[in-house]
């Protein structure tokens, strides 16, 4: 049986490779997957036949090719772990063929957008307005720092400077940044701090019982605060971090220390901010010249 080994595999990412247990457990959920769907008991029949009759049976279940891309990459690294602990003697990872895509363009918020979500509450009251102060220094956070969901629910409260001005990431891979504040999410912090005093736990938000909060919990309040600032586009925490690489680029920013905020590992990832930032020119074009 393959259990064991996934087991192992699934510690060996978290372990060496410094994935998250969230990450991990995607992958333990793809593998298993792979192994429901072609049948296969143990790794002895684990072979070029089972990496088609997968890659057939995703195309006939009509999965995303995003979705096909990632749950080949997770069969891939399995099977390279394989190799690395000699459990198999072929490397037949070079039979999985990954389908081609283009890339989505990352959608962004408007400037209109962002200036109602940002919007000063007149008074801070009540219990319900303490809550209000918390949920906006996240929206901030996302906004001005381009963070993860992820890293926002994940973040130590040893890793808020606001004296110096800078905030500690740990992101995707165990990988720590710094990444710069500016006085306005600042201001938002300290507000924040201001009304929970009793930050005396491990992450910097968390629920009034001071339990963290989870991502689901996030994105719930990003869809009730976009209800409650009339804001027609979708927020999403992806969206606001988008949004940030965006807005930096078209203010000159360099695109390393865009890459370096954002902390991707690879340059290329992004790369794709400049996409973005030339489609919007050609629309400001459009509009603005008169023989356009």
């Amino acid at each position: 049986m393959y259990e064991d080994v996934l087991n192992s595999f699934c510690r060996y990412l978290i372990i060496e490779k410094g994935y998250s247990t969230n990450t991990s457990n995607s992958y333990r959920s793809d593998l298993e997957q792979f192994f429901k769907y072609t049948k296969t008991t143990s790794l002895k029949e684990l072979g070029i036949s089972s990496i088609n009759q997968y890659l057939l049976t995703l195309k006939k279940r009509e999965f995303q090719k995003s979705s096909m891309n990632r749950k080949l990459a997770a069969l891939s690294s399995f099977i390279k772990y394989l190799l690395r602990e000699k459990l198999i003697t072929e490397n037949i990872a070079v039979h999985i063929e990954f389908p081609k895509f283009r890339k989505r363009l990352p959608k962004t918020l408007s400037k209109q957008s962002i200036t109602s979500l940002l919007k000063e509450k007149e008074a801070l009251e009540t219990e319900a307005d303490t809550l209000h102060v918390r949920d906006k220094a996240m929206l901030g956070l996302l906004y001005f720092c381009g963070l993860r969901v992820s890293e926002v629910i994940e973040l130590d409260i040893r890793a808020v400077n606001l004296p110096e001005g800078y905030i500690r990431v740990r992101g995707k891979g165990n990988k720590e940044r710094m990444v710069p504040l500016n006085q306005e999410i600042i201001g938002l912090l300290e507000n924040y701090q201001k009304l929970w005093p009793d930050l005396d736990k491990k992450y910097y938000f968390s629920k009034k019982n001071g339990k963290p909060l989870t991502r689901q919990r996030v994105w719930e309040i990003l869809k009730k605060w976009g209800v409650q600032h009339a804001v027609k586009e979708k927020l999403s925490p992806h969206r606001l971090r988008h949004t940030f690489a965006t807005n930096l680029l078209e203010n000159n920013v360099d695109l390393r220390y865009i890459q370096e905020m954002l902390g991707h590992s690879n340059i290329s990832t992004t790369e794709i901010y400049t996409a973005v930032s030339t489609k919007r020119l050609h629309e400001i074009y459009d509009k603005a010249h008169p023989r356009a």
